[in-house]
């Protein structure tokens, strides 16, 4: 049963193989550079400056294109944005930036900063779309569809510019923004991950957001929140303590297993007193990808966890999944302990955040319902 290991990005009801990244919920490099030197950044420019800026940042993506081939209300927190809390300097993975005054044009260009910027209270102009949700928006919120115009995964410099914010958060964002950072960053401030593309915990990316938009006590009070709600979720589910996990995508005849113990999701479903299934953390390594890659064949690896929760992708992908011999045959099948779960589950689950908390927590009760009713 050997596992093939490869540079696969789960995405949100897709898998995207990127031969030089690593994996998670999208495409992320394997290494994170600094940019040197740090840079500060002004929040708000003069008009004839910004309209330079977002000619040239235009230009530059133009350049680079031609030359390449190919109920939210329960986590909201409310707090207003004071002046006396600017200017602020973040720190993040690329640097420094400077926010002298209270934003109040917001863009995300991550899940991640939509969901939490979205329950710190914040006026979002613009945000990512879900791709598989009817109305675009992500787990744990409720944006109008004007707002939700923005693509997942591909950058359009042109649009973000006309939405004229004065700060873009993307320490949730898909690769191909975290390449445009130099671009974005013309035209507003950037607020990037803290260490590494969509590795940072959730409550490190709240805090920082919360920090950028002056609303650091909303973000602190959300982070305490989501916090108490995990212990009393772990406190009345005694019998999930110990209980080893299997969590995937089947797609395309492939199943990809998350092995990496530090990744986010691995982090959260630790904190509920579960743990990663050995067998599949000993066939993922450090220099590989998050998420380890399998053949029918070794399907089998599945029973090696207590509970295995797997999502599918395509049209006839969760039929096809369940109707294999490798399938039908495991002793995880016959018990009910393989558990097919959906994209909005799946997705909320890529990167856990204090703003889905009670969202996963919820979904998170029924789905391991059979396995929190046995006996420890």
């Amino acid at each position: 049963m050997d596992a093939e290991q490869t540079s696969v990005c789960l995405g949100v009801g897709v898998v995207y193989e990127c031969s030089s990244l690593i994996g998670y919920p999208y495409c992320m490099p394997r290494t994170v550079m600094m940019k040197e030197p740090p840079r500060t950044m002004l929040a708000r420019r003069n008009a004839v400056c910004r309209a330079a800026a977002i000619a040239s940042a235009i230009a530059v993506v133009l350049t680079a294109v031609v030359g390449c081939s190919a109920d939210v209300g329960e986590n909201k927190v409310m707090e207003t944005s004071t002046s006396n809390a600017f200017p602020v300097t973040v720190e993040h993975a690329h640097g420094e930036v400077t926010i002298e005054t209270a934003p109040s044009r917001v863009v995300a260009l991550g899940s991640g900063d939509a969901q939490i910027a979205s329950a710190l209270g914040m006026e979002i102009v613009g945000a990512v779309r879900n791709p598989s949700s009817p109305d675009g928006n992500w787990s744990g919120m409720i944006l109008p569809s004007e707002v939700l115009t923005l693509d997942s995964t591909t950058p359009n410099i042109e649009a973000i510019a006309a939405l004229d914010p004065d700060v873009i958060l993307a320490t949730t964002a898909q690769a191909e923004y975290d390449k445009a950072y130099e671009v974005l960053s013309r035209i507003a401030p950037v607020i990037s991950y803290k260490t590494a593309l969509l590795q940072d915990s959730g409550d490190e990316l709240t805090e920082l957001i919360g920090m950028a938009l002056g609303r650091r006590g909303a973000a602190e009070s959300l982070v305490v929140q989501a916090r108490g709600a995990i212990a009393d979720f772990r406190s009345s589910h005694p019998n999930l303590e110990g209980k080893s996990f299997a969590y995937g995508q089947y797609a395309g005849g492939t199943l990809y297993l998350l092995g990496q113990e530090s990744n986010p999701s691995a982090r959260f479903l630790s904190s509920l007193g579960m743990r990663g299934s050995s067998a599949v953390s000993a066939a993922a390594t450090e220099s590989t990808a998050a998420f380890v890659k399998f053949s029918p064949e070794g399907f089998g690896i599945l029973d090696t966890a207590d509970v295995a929760m797997i999502s599918t992708y395509g049209e006839g992908s969760t039929e096809e999944f369940l109707s294999l011999p490798t399938v039908t045959g495991l002793v995880s099948t016959g018990e009910h302990r393989l558990i097919v779960i959906d994209q909005e589950l799946s997705s909320a689950l890529l990167f856990p955040n204090p703003a889905t908390t009670e969202f996963l927590l919820d979904r998170m009760s029924g789905v391991l319902a059979i396995e929190d009713r046995a006996g420890g």
